[in-house]
C-alpha cells in the first residue's frame, strides 16, 4: 500500500516543465565608483514576461561577508533580506531596492566596480517547476519549501499504521469484518481524495549573482524569486465612470466578495478601468469613490485563462440620491416590434438576479415602461409568455428621467441547435453591424451581413432578422441550420466611424447574447479601451462557443476573408 501511495505521490507532486521562465532579476548599484565611506545602494528589478500573474513571490538577497546592512525595517535573518510580494503584475516590474556599507575592518581604498550588471545570464539557472499545493489552502507552501512533502508523508504513515492495524483486528476478529472494511475504505478514500484535491501550480523561479569588486576583494550578493503562476484564473477588467458625465472615476475602491468573503481589492486608474485575476466563479464586486452612491455589480468569470469584460459601472453622484424615473422601451428582437404585456422585476445593482425585488412594473401597448427608484443602479429581469427571459441594466438618477433604456426580448421556440445572436448597444454610435461567416456545404465560406441578409444551402439556414440603423438596436442574426463540425464567426463592425478607427466602438455599450434553446448561454460586453472599428466576439468550432472578444482594425468590411476564422 505504501508504495502504491508513493508512487501516486510521485508521478503527480511534482514534474519538471520545459516551459521559458516568467521572471528575470536584474541587480545594478547606484554609480559606478566609490569612495571608501559611500554606501552601496543595490537595485532589484523583477520583472514578470509572462501573460499570467506571478503571486506569493519571495525575493531573497543574501550579503556577502565584509558588507553590512544599512536600510532599517527590513526583514533580515542570517544576513539574508526577504521580501514577499503578493503579485507581480503579467508583463510588468517590480522594483526593490536596499543600501549596504563595507563593513569597517573591510573598509579600505575602493575601486570601480567589475561588474555592476548581471554576470551572464540575466537568469542564470532560471525554470519553471509544477508543484502541488492542496487546493483553496491558505497554507500554500511557499516556493521552496517542504511542508507539503512532510505532510503527505506523515498521512501515508498514518494510513499504513491504521490499515495493519485494521488488519490484525480482521484477523483476530476483535471487531466486526464489516466495521473493519468500512474503516479501510474510508482511509483509502480520504488519502486519495486529499492528494486528488491538490492543485497544480506552476512555479517560477529566477537567481541572480552580481560582483562588486573593492580594494581588489570580490563581494558577491546572490539574489533568488520564486513565485507561484497563476494560469488557472481569469482576468476580470471593469470600469468604473460617472453616471452623468461618463467620465472616468479614478482612485475608486473596487472590494471583490465570493459569497461574503472577501477575495481580492482593487483601485480604479485615471482611465477609471481596474483589472484583477480570479479563480472561475461568481462574484460580487462593491464599489465606493467619495461624493458618489456606494453601488455593486455581478460577474462571473467561466474559464481561466480568459478575460471577462464587464459592462461600465455608472456611479451615481450623491446629488442624485433621491427618488428619480427611468423609462424605455421592449422590443421583439425578431421583428423589432414593441412587446406590451411582459413583467419587469427589478433587484438593486446591476447585473443582480437574484434576492429581492424592489419594484416591478409591467410594459404598456407602445411597449414602454416606467418605474420610480432611488438614486442607483438596478437589474431589470424582463419576462412574458412566448419569450425567453432575458434581463437589462437600468441607472436611476434622483430627481431626474432617465429615458432610453431599452430592452430587446428574444421569441422563444428556438430548437435546441438553433442559435439566436442578439446585439444591441448605446445611442452612439447610431450604426453597428453585425457580421456572421461560415462554411458553405460545397467549399469556401458565407458572408451574412447588411448586403447579403440570407443565406441557405443543403447544411446551412442563416439569417439576419434585422438591420439597426439608428442607435440602440436590436441587431440579430438566426443561426437555423449549420455544419455540425465547421467554424463559424460572429463579428461586430462599426459602421458609423468605419474609417477612424477610434474609441467609439469600445465605448458604444454593447452587449451580445447568444441564445440557444429557450435560454441565454452566452453574454459578451464590448471590451472598452481598444481602439478599432471590428468587435470580433466569437466562434463557434464544432458546435462549441469559443469567446475571442478583441477589438481590431479591417479597411474592408464588405470582404468575408476579414470574417474567417482565426488560424
Amino acid at each position: 500500500m505504501t508504495f502504491i501511495f508513493g508512487f501516486f505521490l510521485q508521478q503527480n507532486y511534482v514534474a519538471h516543465a520545459e516551459e521559458p521562465t516568467a521572471l528575470k532579476v536584474k541587480v545594478t548599484t547606484d554609480k559606478q565608483e566609490y569612495t571608501e565611506t559611500d554606501e552601496i545602494k543595490y537595485k532589484l528589478a523583477i520583472s514578470n514576461t509572462s501573460e499570467d500573474s506571478v503571486v506569493d513571490v519571495v525575493v531573497k538577497s543574501t550579503l556577502p561577508e565584509g558588507l553590512e546592512l544599512v536600510t532599517q525595517n527590513l526583514n533580515v535573518e542570517n544576513n539574508t533580506i526577504t521580501w514577499n510580494l503578493d503579485e507581480i503584475a503579467p508583463s510588468s516590474e517590480t522594483n526593490l531596492e536596499f543600501t549596504a556599507k563595507v563593513k569597517s575592518a573591510d573598509a579600505g581604498v575602493v575601486t570601480p566596480p567589475v561588474n555592476t550588471e548581471v554576470k551572464g545570464d540575466a537568469t542564470p539557472g532560471a525554470s519553471i517547476v509544477k508543484q502541488e499545493v492542496k487546493a483553496g489552502s491558505n497554507a500554500a507552501p511557499q516556493t521552496g519549501d517542504d511542508t507539503s512533502f512532510i505532510g503527505y508523508f506523515l498521512l501515508l504513515l498514518v494510513s499504513m499504521v491504521v490499515l495493519v492495524v485494521a488488519i490484525r483486528a480482521i484477523r483476530q476478529k476483535r471487531v466486526p469484518k464489516e466495521i473493519s472494511y468500512i474503516l479501510i475504505l474510508g482511509l483509502l478514500l480520504s488519502s486519495f481524495s486529499a492528494i486528488a484535491n491538490a492543485e497544480n501550480r506552476m512555479v517560477a523561479t529566477a537567481e541572480n549573482s552580481h560582483e562588486l569588486t573593492i580594494n581588489d576583494k570580490t563581494y558577491v550578493l546572490n539574489t533568488t524569486v520564486e513565485g507561484f503562476i497563476e494560469s488557472e484564473r481569469g482576468m476580470l477588467v471593469g470600469y468604473v465612470v460617472d453616471a452623468v458625465s461618463n467620465a472616468p472615476l479614478n482612485d475608486a475602491s473596487v472590494k471583490i466578495y465570493n459569497e461574503s468573503v472577501l477575495v481580492k481589492e482593487s483601485v480604479t486608474k485615471e482611465d477609471g478601468s481596474y483589472k484583477v485575476r480570479l479563480e472561475p466563479g461568481s462574484y460580487h464586486v462593491v464599489v465606493s469613490h467619495p461624493n458618489y452612491i456606494t453601488d455593486s455589480s455581478n460577474v462571473t468569470i467561466n474559464e481561466a485563462n480568459t478575460t471577462t469584460f464587464d459592462a461600465k459601472l455608472q456611479l451615481i453622484g450623491n446629488e442624485y440620491i433621491g427618488i428619480g424615473t427611468a423609462t424605455g422601451k421592449v422590443v421583439n428582437a425578431v421583428t423589432g416590434d414593441p412587446v406590451d404585456g411582459l413583467n419587469i422585476d427589478i433587484r438593486k445593482g446591476k447585473n443582480n438576479l437574484s434576492g429581492e425585488i424592489v419594484e416591478t412594473v409591467e410594459t404598456n401597448e407602445q411597449g414602454d415602461y416606467s418605474v420610480e427608484l432611488p438614486g442607483g443602479n438596478y437589474t431589470m429581469e424582463v419576462s412574458g409568455r412566448g419569450y425567453i427571459t432575458t434581463s437589462a441594466n437600468i441607472i436611476s438618477l434622483g430627481g431626474q428621467t432617465k429615458g432610453d433604456q431599452n430592452v430587446s426580448i428574444s421569441p422563444d421556440g428556438l430548437l435546441d441547435e438553433e442559435i439566436r445572436v442578439v446585439l444591441t448597444w448605446g445611442e452612439d454610435p447610431r450604426d453597428l453591424d453585425s457580421h456572421f461567416a461560415g462554411p458553405k456545404a460545397d467549399g469556401g465560406y458565407f458572408h451574412v451581413y447588411y448586403i447579403d441578409q440570407d443565406y441557405s444551402d443543403p447544411e446551412n439556414e442563416v439569417n439576419l432578422d434585422i438591420d439597426d440603423t439608428n442607435s440602440f438596436g436590436p441587431e440579430t442574426v438566426t443561426v437555423i441550420d449549420r455544419i455540425q463540425e465547421g467554424t463559424y464567426t460572429y463579428a461586430v463592425h462599426n459602421f458609423t466611424n468605419s474609417l477612424d478607427k477610434d474609441l467609439s466602438l469600445s465605448n458604444s455599450e454593447a452587449t451580445v447574447r447568444v441564445y440557444k434553446g429557450d435560454s441565454i448561454v452566452k453574454t459578451f460586453n464590448v471590451p472598452m479601451g481598444q481602439a478599432g472599428n471590428i468587435w470580433r466576439v466569437f466562434e463557434i468550432c464544432n458546435g462549441e462557443i469559443v469567446p475571442i472578444n478583441r477589438i481590431d482594425s479591417i479597411d474592408d468590411w464588405t470582404n468575408q476573408e476579414n470574417f474567417l476564422p482565426e488560424e
